[in-house]
């Protein structure tokens, strides 16, 4: 169960539980990615990382269906799933402002602050003459929970999920807290696996 020798009881934790979020970028993004060069038209996808401390995984659920068979109803599977609520993730921003701003930049593509056209002001015909495709601005986010070893156990792949929130940031100079913020997503499907 553990790669650690020492003998310890599975619920004996002396640790909070601990969350990885891997999230990958979308094709519209990836032609602005610059390893070195940091400015206000690029994001550097080799610095995001998100310090997750709190995630919520959302309901699973497949709904019956009542049947009246001879007087009494009996409940089928509906083989379908409603709409999944979106998720909120909290997360710490890192001392350069690059996870925020790769989000940041996320959701500007999806609606320029500066036009309010979906895509960047430079080709923004391209985008609206092109036929806007899910899979252009949405990715894969992989939430990972670790065990007291830094063992990974289990985790869940948000297909098909983008932006749609990014948290406001509160400053406060009288605590010497890192600064924390919030950002939701929403997906289509959510796989599960054990590790």
């Amino acid at each position: 169960m553990t790669t650690d020798s020492r003998d310890q009881s599975i619920l004996n934790k002396s640790r909070a539980d601990k969350f990885i979020l891997v999230v990958d970028i979308p094709s519209i993004l990836k032609p602005i990615n610059r390893k070195s060069v940091r400015d206000n038209r690029t994001i550097q996808l080799n610095t995001l990382q998100f310090s997750v401390y709190g995630v919520v995984v959302p309901k699973i659920q497949v709904p019956a269906i009542a049947l009246n068979y001879s007087g009494s109803p009996i409940h089928i599977t509906s083989r379908t799933h409603p709409t999944y609520a979106p998720v909120n993730v909290n997360f710490t921003i890192d001392n350069q402002f690059n996870n925020y701003w790769v989000i940041y930049t996320w959701l500007n593509t999806l609606r320029n602050a500066k036009t309010g056209l979906y895509g960047e002001p430079s080709n923004a015909n391209e985008f609206l003459t092109s036929e806007t495709r899910l899979k252009d601005y949405a990715a894969d986010f992989t939430v990972i929970a670790k065990d007291e070893y830094e063992n990974d156990v289990i985790k869940w792949v948000y297909k098909h999920a983008f932006p749609t929130n990014l948290g406001e940031i509160t400053y406060n100079h009288r605590t010497s807290t890192e600064i924390e913020t919030t950002f939701e997503f929403v997906f289509a499907e959510v796989e599960c696996t054990l590790l």
